[in-house]
């Protein structure tokens, strides 16, 4: 009955699909594309969560929320499970498996691996790089890096190989985008350079996947949103790597089903202990490059929110304070903020060494009327009669996920000229979000 029901996919994507052996609660669905792309997705069959009394309450003091599948917290459970929600669920992982939890789109004759420029081989270029070249369907095409220490070692990391012919070490950022021979390119390069890579890939009709920001400033977004909605019928993404988790597009969902009820409150902490970037990443806190360094560092916390509350004006800013040291050694801000809605947001973000905030990374708790949920970990405390998602498995690549995703997009015929011009202003304005809320917070600490 799962693989009659899944079948129909093969004529809507092009996709066979294929039973995989299951775990003990969960069904394993393997997507392969018609071009060879797989993408493979795990869904909970039957998880029951035993009550704990912090779904009714605010957060309690301190950083971490008890979690209800944290080991200490849980307790056995009988899995149950309704033939609706077994479908439904199954239906559901399908769709995230094929499209990394956004809408296809389809790029008419491409019958052959998708030829990929990386644009800044920095930290983050290498590690998307080496992610493109284990993913079918794709061919690390070459890449531009201005520093001649990190092309060095890009051109030792990436030799040719059997399915990887030679990559090209473009001269500069012009011939990497103008090139006939590269069909998208990944801008993952300092923050400053983005936007005006952004608007030479859409010059020459180049799919972009872009680290962000997209722009600092609402002058720079403008300017990306104006070259978006001219005749570019190109993919357009931005690469919030978390998102396309596919567990975690299925959280999205369900919390967007309005299981737990309406929101409440949101606390999110960031601890970078090492102190602030230096060498060829001392950028990030230059004020003459990102503005101010929250505008930087601050990203990842501020799309969240925009991925939270689609469709809302940004908070106000209820109060917020930051203190630098010398050199930018010793850093860290907090602010509080507020919707319209009466939705409020506690948010903090050090460098301090030895942190400030408790454990290095980020952590990002979610109230809601009905229950808490830990986004960072994909665990939701509420209660015992309501199945949520599973927790996630951190063994799934966020990175390999979002270019499956990215691809699937460029090659997919699941989405006309029109959808696919909709979901790329659907970045720019989560962009446009993101920026309004970076300007409230810094402005707020001028005061």
């Amino acid at each position: 009955m799962l693989c009659h029901r899944l079948s129909s996919l093969d004529a809507v994507f092009g996709t066979r699909v294929v039973r995989s052996p299951a775990l003990a609660h969960e069904s394993a669905l393997s997507i392969t594309y018609r071009q060879g792309i797989t993408a493979v997705s795990t869904l909970a069959i039957a998880h029951d969560f035993p009550h704990s009394a912090a779904h009714s309450g605010r957060f309690p003091a301190g950083r971490k929320a008890p979690m209800a599948t944290d080991p200490k917290h849980a307790a056995p459970f009988e899995g149950r499970v309704s033939r609706r929600n077994f479908f439904g669920r199954c239906s559901a992982a399908a769709g995230y498996a094929v499209t990394g939890g956004v809408a296809l789109a389809a790029d008419q004759g491409l019958d052959r691996p998708v030829r990929i420029a990386v644009l800044g081989m920095g930290h983050r270029g290498t590690s998307l790089a080496e992610t493109l070249r284990k993913t079918p369907g794709t061919v690390l095409a070459g890449w531009f890096e201005p520093c001649e220490e990190a092309a060095r070692k890009a051109l030792a990391r990436f030799p040719a190989s059997a399915d990887q012919p030679d990559p090209v070490v473009f001269a500069d950022e012009d011939e990497a985008i103008g090139s006939t021979q590269v069909d998208a390119v990944i801008i993952a390069g300092p923050s400053d350079t983005h936007q005006g890579q952004i608007l030479k890939a859409i010059e020459t009709r180049k799919h972009i996947l872009t680290e962000k920001p997209a722009g600092f400033g609402e002058l720079a977004l403008n300017a990306v949103h104006k070259a978006l909605t001219s005749d570019f019928d190109r993919v357009f993404a931005i690469a919030l790597a978390r998102k396309f988790h596919p567990q975690r597009a299925r959280l999205m969902g369900w919390l967007a089903e309005g299981h737990l009820g309406p929101m409440v409150d949101i606390r999110a902490d960031w601890a970078q202990p090492l102190g602030a970037p230096r060498g060829r990443d001392d950028w990030m806190t230059d004020p003459a490059r990102t503005g101010d360094w929250v505008a930087e560092h601050g990203d990842h916390i501020w799309n969240m929110l925009a991925e939270l509350r689609p469709g809302t004006e940004a908070p106000r800013v209820l109060h917020a304070t930051r203190i630098s040291g010398p050199g930018g050694d010793s850093a860290w801000f907090k602010a509080s903020l507020a919707w319209a809605d009466g939705v409020t947001a506690d948010i903090r973000h050090s460098f301090l060494p030895g942190g400030q905030f408790a454990s290095p990374g980020l952590s990002f708790f979610v109230q809601y009327r009905g229950g808490i949920v830990d986004l960072i970990q994909g665990r939701v405390n509420c209660e015992r009669k309501l199945m949520p998602p599973e927790p996630f498995d951190k063994s799934v690549s966020e990175d390999a996920a979002m270019l499956r995703a990215f691809v699937g997009r460029i090659r997919g015929a699941g989405q006309t000229g029109d959808e696919r011009r909709q979901a790329n202003l659907e970045e720019i304005q989560r962009s446009k979000f993101v920026e309004r809320l970076r300007h409230e917070i810094v402005t707020a600490f001028e005061a």
